[in-house]
């Protein structure tokens, strides 16, 4: 992406994404995030924005639909004045490590290069590798055309409310078709590494599709299959979409996927992780590499599940898992990876919502699919946390210390809201309620 000051105002060039129909361009305040144009929509790659430079202009540029990002540019201190500038707008993210190439760099150009932590960690630690570099040369700057920069982020924790939004993978991205294929799976929910699981596809419904690890298989009969299909089918997904939206759909197959293999672990934390929901699904390109090495990603509308022996270790029979345990564990992660969608995929987003907000509305959507506050086994279990002396005065609204009683106090101060508005919970920020 490129743009530079001209008599006309500014001139601004970009590469096509993919699955672009259109693209929305606008000169803004970086500092202040104002616009300093009317927003312009073209169907080309092509613009002029009225308007001058000041030392915190930018221009901004998002794909439709969806608003994902292109990318953005700043005039920087000395302005945009006659000379052509540019600034890398994500476009790779995988591993751990952001690729940018600029590949139209005229003689005499140069390159700089400086790294942003925006919502991230204070402190975190960040590499620079430059490939391309000028003869004599070893910094950023005199960096020749087709020249690679590779920006490396240590310390992001891909949870943490202060999480960076990698770049964006291409709209739809064609999903591997037939009943066998492998997956990136986290073993015990260690995000650092990934490895490779090949699984079987076992049921199929109109809005899912359940996966099970190829070592897991022996472990189940088919009804258990059926009655799982049926609950997600019939409860879980008319009332999590109904509440909170229709997901994406970056594989273009249609479906959410499921996938149930033992790597999530028998035991954690003094529990046991039943399921998950990870971002990078749904946020960066498809890890093709042959050990799950280049950043894990399925690429797809995917939730993970323990295995029913895993359960079992816990104490939880096969008709307890497919008739309230997985089921209710879909409803929960399924908001996640709904939420998640609508912030971060169908526009720009500085992050996934807030912890509390976000845990205490999956909470509510097992509620809403009636495996939670509203069926007995639910209500006893959140009350009895919540009648805990050591909660007493703890916050409702701050992730902090014992997990469980941060997820039963947001719950609750959620409920409170929805029980009052409606169950139409997406729809009540927008209210302003």
């Amino acid at each position: 992406m490129r743009a530079s000051a001209t008599a006309a105002g500014v001139e601004v060039t970009w590469s096509a994404a993919a699955g672009a129909g259109s693209y929305r361009v606008q000169l803004v305040d970086l500092d202040t995030k104002g616009a300093l144009s009317d927003a312009v929509v073209v169907h080309g790659t092509r613009a002029t924005l009225p308007g001058a430079f000041s030392q915190s202009a930018g221009v901004w540029v998002d794909a439709m639909p969806g608003g994902r990002a292109v990318g953005f540019v700043s005039a920087g201190a000395s302005g945009g004045g006659a000379q052509p500038w540019q600034m890398f707008g994500p476009q790779d993210f995988r591993g751990g490590v952001l690729h940018a190439d600029f590949p139209q760099l005229a003689a005499g150009e140069r390159l700089g290069v400086l790294l942003v932590n925006a919502g991230g960690r204070d402190g975190a630690q960040a590499d620079v590798a430059v490939s391309g570099v000028a003869e004599g040369g070893s910094q950023a700057s005199g960096v020749r055309p087709s020249s690679l920069v590779s920006m490396l982020q240590r310390s992001v924790a891909l949870h943490a409310p202060e999480f960076a939004v990698p770049a964006r993978a291409a709209a739809a991205e064609a999903a591997p078709a037939g009943d066998h294929r492998p997956f990136c799976v986290v073993p015990g929910l260690d995000f650092s590494r990934h490895i490779r699981k090949p699984a079987t596809r076992v049921a199929q419904t109109a809005h899912g599709e359940f996966w099970v690890d190829d070592e897991d298989l022996s472990h189940y009969e088919a009804p258990f299959f059926d009655a799982l299909a049926q609950a997600y089918e019939e409860r879980v997904w008319p009332v999590d979409t109904s509440a909170f939206g229709a997901p994406t759909d970056v594989d273009g197959n249609g479906r959410i996927l499921v996938l149930l293999t033992h790597e999530l672990g028998a035991h954690l934390n003094g529990g046991w992780l039943i399921g998950y929901f990870g971002n990078g699904d749904l946020l960066t390109a498809r890890d093709g590499s042959s050990d799950c090495s280049g950043g894990g990603s399925n690429h797809a509308e995917i939730v993970y599940l323990n295995d029913v022996r895993n359960g079992g270790a816990n104490g939880y029979s096969a008709q307890d898992l497919q008739g309230t345990v997985f089921p209710a564990t879909l409803a929960h992660e399924i908001q996640h990876l709904l939420n998640l969608g609508h912030r971060c995929v169908e526009k720009s987003c500085d992050g996934p919502e807030v912890t509390w907000i976000n845990e205490a509305l999956s909470k509510v959507a097992e509620d809403l699919a009636g495996y939670g506050w509203n069926s007995s086994i639910g209500r006893s279990e959140g009350a009895a946390y919540l009648e805990r002396g050591a909660y007493d005065g703890r916050s409702l609204t701050k992730w902090e210390g014992d997990p469980i009683g941060n997820y039963q106090g947001a719950h609750s101060f959620m409920r409170f809201f929805a029980d009052r508005l409606g169950t139409d919970v997406a729809g009540v920020g927008e209210r302003g309620a």
